[in-house]
């Protein structure tokens, strides 16, 4: 079975009766709060891979400069990989339940790196996200830091505090 590598956040909205329609037929509010989310992860997630690309991540080795005839920022040959990270929306959207964004890599990532002969562009991801016995872990999808998730929570207030004074 392949491994998938992938994150989710998700914020329990159970306690939101109030909201319950609004919630249950995906209302805009809750649609925008979604589309902040994907933006705000996109944003960490591309910022922490360039910063991570120059120096984060461990070297690579000698064989692999010499291979490359230069030294490059690690995982940063041609964007292929960065390009193929994709958030989506993952929301039940007839119940209330978890309001919740899934990273992982999007359907380009099916298609082979142009910088090799038979792999993907997600299974190359997967070595280096996972490592292996001669290549170091360079995770690229991660959980998103405290200061991110204290955004995602803005978010939600902002866009219900917006959904109070409309209901009211």
């Amino acid at each position: 079975m392949p491994v998938r590598v992938r994150a989710d956040i998700r914020v329990d909205l159970s306690g939101l009766q109030r909201y319950s329609r609004v919630v249950r037929t995906g209302g805009r509010p809750l649609n925008r709060v979604l589309k902040k989310w994907q933006k705000r992860y996109q944003t960490f997630i591309g910022r922490r891979y360039q910063r991570m690309s120059r120096g984060g991540w461990p070297a690579l080795a000698p064989s692999t400069v010499k291979k490359k005839g230069r030294k490059l920022p690690i995982l940063i040959d041609s964007g292929v990989l960065f390009r193929t990270i994709k958030p989506t929306f993952l929301r039940a959207p007839t119940k209330i339940g978890p309001l919740a964004i899934r990273v992982g890599f999007g359907k380009r990532a099916k298609r082979r790196h142009p910088g090799s002969k038979r792999k993907t562009i997600q299974q190359i991801a997967m070595f280096h996200q996972l490592g292996g016995q001669f290549l170091p872990m360079r995770e690229i999808i991660v959980a998103p830091p405290i200061g991110v998730q204290r955004g995602f929570v803005t978010d939600l207030k902002t866009e219900l505090g917006n959904l109070a004074k409309m209901t009211n």
